[in-house]
């Protein structure tokens, strides 16, 4: 949590914006930042993903895409007639993790 931690405290900086105005943009309180930004409070993945969307950064790629090559390759396990080295992983991620961003985005904007 820490390497988030910073990052979101380095996105704030950058932007020039007190918690208060920082918070005001992703939906959250000073309060909530200045938790955050400690260290000592999980982000929840949906604040991460706000603060990817309103900054246009995206600090959790890599936890994403680990994250969702094992969901992938535990869902492929169901299915018996599907050989786990059969399926490109690389050609699914990107279009699924287009598709949550999307979901994420329409959900938190009221699209």
């Amino acid at each position: 949590m820490k390497n988030y931690s910073m990052k979101i405290k380095e996105i704030r900086e950058a932007n020039n914006l007190t918690q208060s105005e920082f918070g005001n943009k992703i939906g959250k309180s000073a309060i909530s930042i200045r938790k955050y930004e400690s260290g000592k409070f999980n982000i929840p993945i949906d604040v991460i993903k706000l603060i990817d969307l309103e900054f246009n950064k995206d600090i959790n790629s890599k936890s994403k895409e680990n994250l969702l090559r094992k969901i992938i390759i535990e869902q492929i396990k169901n299915f018996p007639n599907i050989n786990e080295n059969d399926v490109n992983i690389n050609e699914i991620i990107p279009n699924v993790l287009n598709y949550i961003d999307y979901e994420i985005y329409k959900n938190t904007k009221g699209v």
